[in-house]
């Protein structure tokens, strides 16, 4: 698997499990988590990543990071689509025995990189929650454009 990819994906090991974008066959994204290879330590007071984007140099990219509720058996995947475009990706979950064919999915996305809420319109840019069906250890997923997506996928192990 490559580490970059035509949408500038990247290789990420943050947060407490090991994930991975790059292209598979036939060109399509191929999103990678490995919920039994931890990745780099954080602090638990540290309450977020920061990235800095300069003059948007994160431009037509699906970045990633993973992590993993233990008390709910979960495993938390956040991807941001900073693409005009949508960005299908195949979804693999590997190293968990099952994944809940069911899960939770938060999306907050505008029709512009550059939307944003104010007082004429508070609800410019809103998250929305709905369900997520056809989960599993593999599943086909497409990330609207401009979005942050969260998906929460229950585990059985």
């Amino acid at each position: 698997m490559k580490t970059l990819c035509q949408y500038g994906c990247a290789v990420v090991m943050m947060g407490i499990i090991a994930c991975s974008v790059g292209l598979g066959a036939e060109n399509a994204v191929q999103l990678v988590v490995r919920a039994d290879a931890p990745g780099a330590k954080i602090s638990p007071t540290m309450y977020g990543i920061f990235f800095e984007d300069i003059n948007f140099g994160a431009d037509d990219g699906l970045y990633v990071t993973a992590g993993r509720e233990g008390k709910a058996s979960e495993i938390i995947l956040k991807v941001v689509n900073s693409a005009a475009q949508p960005i299908a990706a195949d979804v693999q979950i590997k190293g968990a025995k099952r994944v809940v064919p069911q899960g939770t999915m938060i999306v907050l996305a505008g029709e512009k990189r550059t939307d944003e809420n104010s007082i004429a319109e508070p609800r410019k840019a809103a998250p929305v929650t709905s369900t997520l069906k056809g989960t599993g250890s593999k599943f086909k997923h497409t990330f609207d454009p401009y979005s942050l997506t969260v998906l929460r996928l229950r585990t059985k192990d």
